[in-house]
């Protein structure tokens, strides 16, 4: 299990580490800009946002990833069943 972005990116270019449902389904959980992502230096003092993206495909289902002190449920990300997903780090 990594323990942080440099460990886990190299498992996934390792093809050690997937996208989640990345062999089952992966137009609904692909990761736009993941390489960029991973290639972007991590700053642990501040958050930053690696890119926007329109939610224009009603089978995309994005994850949402945060701190765990945030509200468990946040109106504004959308989700094709009317709800949403946080995955608390």
């Amino acid at each position: 299990m990594p323990r942080n972005k440099s460990e886990l990116r190299i498992l996934f270019f390792k093809g050690l580490a997937v996208e989640f449902h990345a062999r089952y389904n992966k137009e609904a959980h692909a990761i736009p800009h993941l390489d960029q992502w991973f290639n972007k230096r991590e700053n642990k003092r501040k958050a930053t946002i690696n890119s926007i993206i329109k939610f224009s495909r009603r089978g995309w289902e994005p994850q949402f990833v945060s701190l765990n002190t945030i509200p468990l449920h946040d109106e504004n990300f959308p989700f094709s069943l009317r709800d949403n997903t946080v995955l608390v780090s």
